[in-house]
């Protein structure tokens, strides 16, 4: 639960970079991340039964809100996000959930949030320095209707007497990151308000992530719960071990395996960026320019640390 400019770090990915030892964060823990001490209170008060693939006979069915943007007006294409909405449309049908793909605008998307049990976005995101309230998901309609941080909290998905929408994966760029330094202990931006709107739990990003590997990350969170449950403990595992996973690829791929043991670990080192930016300084990147998931540069060099932005918010 960072606070002021801690905010900005990858805390998950902290550690010893040598090239030779384990002691990282990665290695050792399974890492979840909190708005506030208040949100993590309220959604252990709230219990709900999860589908499963047993209780598909429960009227009305569960709803898996998956939306797709391949292509976005005024934005770079994403080749791979209807493949990510595809292989979770078979893994949501096959624990009992109904996957619901509308209109792939702001007024069709709204309704099916206050029903659904999982909301899926594969696309671009955008995060306001001058409004946070004002971050977005960029949908079909996004200049002139916007999917913001104020819709989603007025939503208040939580009010229903019995029911807690359990998962928010937010599959797109910086849609956990604040760029105003005088809102960074408000959590104001797209997870942040997933999770004070009522989902249970969220997944996000802390600035831009690549196109392809967010196939691999969300097939690696998906699987997890379809394989162990859709419980607390399955989400964030999940997470980790796709992160896990895709670390170990990219040392693999630079030739920093660790020598002399089981878990190869990254080699680099944490150093400060502009503006109090803290990221780990690593070599080389997994996509090129206009791949990712993002809508304008990035600021110092979180660019390359494609594995790394994947955190989750959540009990």
């Amino acid at each position: 639960m960072p606070t002021g400019p801690l905010t900005k770090f990858p805390l998950h990915a902290a550690g010893y970079h040598d090239g030779r030892s384990s002691n990282t964060v990665v290695d050792r823990v399974i890492s979840s991340y909190s708005s506030s001490v208040k949100a993590i209170l309220f959604n252990r008060r709230r219990r709900e039964t999860v589908p499963t693939s047993s209780t598909v006979s429960l009227k009305p069915q569960p709803k898996a809100l998956l939306v797709a943007m391949p292509t976005t007006p005024e934005q770079s294409p994403l080749s791979f996000a209807a493949e990510e909405v595809h292989i979770l449309h078979a893994i949501c049908a096959s624990v009992g959930l109904k996957p619901v793909t509308p209109r792939r605008r702001k007024a069709d998307v709204l309704p099916h949030l206050a029903q659904c049990h999982i909301f899926h976005f594969s696309g671009h995101g955008r995060s306001s320095r001058l409004d946070p309230a004002q971050s977005a998901l960029l949908l079909e309609d996004w200049r002139r209707d916007r999917l913001t941080v104020a819709s989603l909290l007025a939503l208040n998905l939580a009010s229903a007497a019995n029911r807690q929408p359990f998962l928010a994966y937010l599959s797109a760029c910086s849609t956990g990151q604040v760029k105003d330094g005088k809102a960074w202990d408000e959590s104001i931006h797209l997870v942040g308000a997933c999770q004070l709107a009522g989902f249970r739990h969220v997944v996000g990003t802390l600035w831009e992530v690549d196109d392809e590997l967010c196939v691999d990350m969300a097939r690696g969170v998906y699987e997890t719960m379809r394989d162990r449950g859709m419980t607390d403990e399955a989400v964030g595992l999940g997470l980790h071990r796709a992160a896990r996973q895709a670390r170990d690829r990219w040392v693999a791929s630079s030739g920093m395996a660790r020598r002399g043991g089981d878990v190869p670990a990254e080699g680099g080192r944490l150093h400060e960026l502009g503006e109090g930016v803290s990221s780990l300084e690593l070599a080389g990147s997994r996509g090129e320019a206009g791949s990712s998931r993002n809508i304008s540069a990035l600021e110092g060099d979180e660019a390359r640390l494609y594995w790394v932005p994947y955190v989750h918010f959540g009990v």
